[in-house]
């Protein structure tokens, strides 16, 4: 009765009820009641309210209310607690509980905001809650949790900012957005489900040995899809987090997962049946199903990795068994190790491999179909370490989305919009607590670009003591560990010291406290002047940066830019100033290197030598004129040609032919045709052939992607794609017309007369017999 009420409808009906009251027809509730930001509500007089706002049904008596009710069952489904009425409950005070949760479990940049013990945490969340003057954010129990956890969203829609601006200027001032954060669904609301829904994740050891399963090979394919389940039965459950480990000779965690499916008996799939050294220990069994979370073959944490960590002094892989109990505390370990691994040896050998191999900036060309979109993932992931010779296509796309989502790769495409505003920087205006503002905001160039020129490396120490760590470094906040705690300063503020002193316009001895006000001058941004109390600090990272050859050459992990179609943008306009900067000797840390002030943001910018540019371009497209000299001077140019044979090296079809058509063949004879005609950069590729393993496959390739590019290519001159697709595919028109065939009007139409007409055949729509006869008449 009430599907289509949602939650805006039922705080409607709320508020309908405050202003309005009491409905005709309905009187205070008798049983239960609706609790909401601390009131008690009659759960049938809100619902009417609410139903009116979802469907439009009058407001009347026309439903039960009680446990088990669509009335109670839409407030469950909404998140609303409906409790027994005068019901004493005894809140509790989670205050405490949750700052040791956030102590242990928030991300480091939260450090610098939070402090690094209990009472300075829970300083913080005194401050947060004195701007909630209606309620205790931090009184919950069993029965309002849910309710607590819809007040914190209400008030936290762009409407209710705008009225408690107060807090929404704190959330800017002292940390662009942390202590809203800590009310959000990954900190506060995450703690009170935990804490009161019942629903706890579990973490597991699942255990393989590769004298009976290959593991690592069927990760490697991405053929892995269950496990086996001998222990822990009635235990594991949906979303609980999986250690995958191999025994044997390099024991070690080769992957992270997520539990899909409860425990139940079921056969694997034929391809996971494939990697058992016996295929008779392959039996129907009770499994779950998993998704692979973290893929880390390419830098496993092996079982020498944790000797000596405290983390897995409980550890239980290695015993005899199949499957474990772990802790969140191993599972987080393993992760961090995981990815020291791939800092601490890929980057150091094969990003130096990568270097050589790959150009800085480089364009894969070729006609439609030819695969550059396709290579450029593994160009990319190679530029990262990552070995994808051996690796299924599943396993590929799987390492490419983990580096999109760690934002070591960023793709993006160009188009006739694109601007020096979208990629670069630009004045774009923004929404946030004070309304609408116009603000200037990085564009995707510059984003990737500033982590890597920033090259501060989490772990190095500075100062004149090496009293300085760095923490953490995100986007906006370098964070720093000292003696006396941690430290945030703003990421835009050092970035600018570091450029204004590598410009010239600082020096050392501008970073002493008789100075500031002179700093705070020269600099092109006017900060706020706390900002400048820290002279040695500035100074110390100041020498750090400057002064460490490693840091100016080298950054964490090489960052790749994709751009597909790359020449329908207008180029030169879209990278502005910066086509100098991406040459290899005007990068960071170049013989040449180069510098530029921008427009919007007049800070001083840099691109760094280890950011790799991959665009690809359709020599087809009648565009490709547009790019111009100075773009074809900066980047190596790799052909990516048709390549028929992939067909039958790679492509669904056996042995490359489907019933007797040879696809190879096929391919091959129209694009000797095309070039004849035209050229080679009009070819068709081999990948619009790689799926299909059918006549209906080969039909509709040729009906919905061959003849089309055909027509584009040749300007609907189809005599000429008559001559690539031959008489069964382009038939003429032998329909009479002598001189009675156009009006009567006073134009010498008789060449016109004998002008030859086609028309194309749609092979979607031939029989089997009629299409194999006209691709036996194209092939000859």
């Amino acid at each position: 009765m009430f599907e289509k009420v949602t939650e805006e409808h039922i705080l409607k009906g709320i508020k309908d009820f405050n202003e309005k009251g009491m409905p005709n027809g309905f009187g205070p509730s008798s049983t239960y009641d609706l609790v909401f930001e601390g009131k008690s509500y009659p759960p049938k007089a809100v619902m009417a309210y609410a139903n009116f706002h979802a469907v439009g049904r009058k407001i009347e008596r026309y439903f039960k209310g009680g446990l088990g009710t669509d009335c109670f069952n839409a407030y469950e489904r909404n998140n609303f607690s409906v409790v027994p009425k005068n019901q004493k409950t005894q809140m509790k005070n989670v205050k405490l509980e949750f700052a040791e949760w956030l102590l242990n479990k928030a991300p480091d940049s939260y450090h610098y905001y939070l402090g690094s013990s209990i009472n300075s945490v829970i300083e913080r969340l005194d401050e947060i809650n004195n701007f909630f003057s209606d309620r205790d954010l931090f009184l919950a129990d069993e029965k309002s949790y849910r309710e607590l956890i819809n007040y914190i969203k209400f008030k936290n829609s762009k409407e209710q900012r705008l009225k408690n601006k107060e807090f929404y200027e704190y959330d800017r001032k002292n940390s662009k957005g942390i202590p809203m954060a800590i009310l959000g669904k990954a900190n506060y609301t995450k703690f009170l489900e935990q804490k009161f829904s019942g629903k706890v994740v579990n973490y597991w050891i699942f255990q393989g040995s590769p004298k009976i399963y290959d593991v690592t090979s069927a990760l490697k394919n991405g053929h892995l899809k269950s496990f086996k389940v001998a222990a822990h039965k009635e235990n594991i459950k949906i979303g609980d987090k999986v250690i995958l480990w191999q025994t044997g000779e390099s024991a070690g965690c080769y992957a992270l997962a997520e539990v899909t499916s409860e425990v139940a008996a079921f056969e694997e799939e034929p391809i996971e049946k494939n990697y058992y050294l016996n295929p008779e220990e392959s039996a129907v069994t009770e499994r779950v199903r998993i998704d692979i979370e973290y893929l880390l073959l390419e830098h496993p944490v092996l079982q020498k990795d944790i000797r000596g960590d405290k983390a897995f002094n409980a550890f239980k892989a290695g015993n005899q068994g199949t499957n474990f109990s772990a802790t969140e505390q191993e599972y987080n370990a393993i992760l961090r190790l995981a990815e020291n691994n791939y800092r601490s040896i890929e980057n150091k050998k094969t990003t130096q491999i990568a270097m050589s191999k790959y150009p800085l900036n480089q364009i894969l060309y070729g006609p439609p179909g030819t695969g550059k979109t396709y290579r450029t993932k593994d160009i990319a992931l190679n530029i990262l370490g990552v070995n994808t010779q051996d690796l299924s296509r599943e396993a590929i796309n799987d390492y490419f989305t983990q580096n999109v989502d760690k934002g070591n790769i960023v793709f993006t495409t160009f188009h006739q919009s694109m601007s020096y505003e979208d990629f670069v920087e630009g004045i774009k205006p923004v929404v946030g607590s004070e309304g609408l503002t116009y603000e200037v905001v990085p564009g995707i160039f510059k984003k990737l670009c500033l982590p890597v020129y920033r090259a501060l490396v989490p772990g190095d120490v500075f100062g004149s003591r090496n009293q300085y760590e760095i923490f953490s470094v995100t986007d906006s906040v370098l964070t720093l560990k000292r003696e006396s705690g941690f430290l945030p300063l703003a990421m835009d503020f050092v970035n600018e010291i570091i450029s204004e002193f590598k410009n010239g316009n600082l020096s050392i001895d501008d970073f002493g406290s008789t100075n500031r006000d002179g700093l705070y001058h020269k600099l092109p941004t006017k900060w706020d002047k706390y900002l400048f109390g820290y002279d040695s600090i500035y100074k110390g990272l100041v020498k750090y940066v400057t002064s460490n050859e490693k840091n100016k050459t080298q950054a964490i992990l090489p960052k790749v830019l994709i751009i597909d179609e790359i020449n329908r943008g207008n180029v030169s306009a879209i990278f502005g100033e910066l086509i100098t900067l991406i040459e290899k000797d005007k990068r960071l840390g170049g013989d040449e290197a180069l510098m530029v002030k921008l427009p919007y943001s007049k800070e001083y910018f840099g691109v760094p030598s280890n950011l790799y540019i991959i665009g690809t371009m359709n020599t087809a497209d009648r565009s490709v004129e547009a790019l111009d000299s100075a773009l074809r001077r900066r980047f190596s140019f790799s052909e990516t040609p048709p390549i028929p044979e992939y067909i039958k090296e790679y492509g669904h079809a056996q042995n490359g032919f489907i019933e007797e058509i040879d696809l190879v063949k096929l391919l091959s004879t129209i694009n000797k045709r095309i070039e004849k005609l035209l050229d080679k950069d009009h070819a068709i590729g081999h990948s619009y052939f790689l799926k299909i393993n059918s006549i209906k496959g080969l039909k509709a390739v040729i009906a919905n992607k061959v003849i089309p590019l055909l027509q584009e290519y040749f300007y609907g001159d189809y005599g000429k794609i008559g001559l690539v697709m031959g008489p069964g595919f382009i038939v003429s028109n032998e329909e009479a017309s002598g001189d009675e065939f156009f009006a009567p009007f006073d134009y010498e139409a008789s060449s016109l007369l004998e002008r030859q007409v086609y028309t194309v055949q749609n092979a979607v729509d031939m029989s089997n017999e009629e299409f194999k006869k006209a691709l036996f008449e194209l092939l000859g």
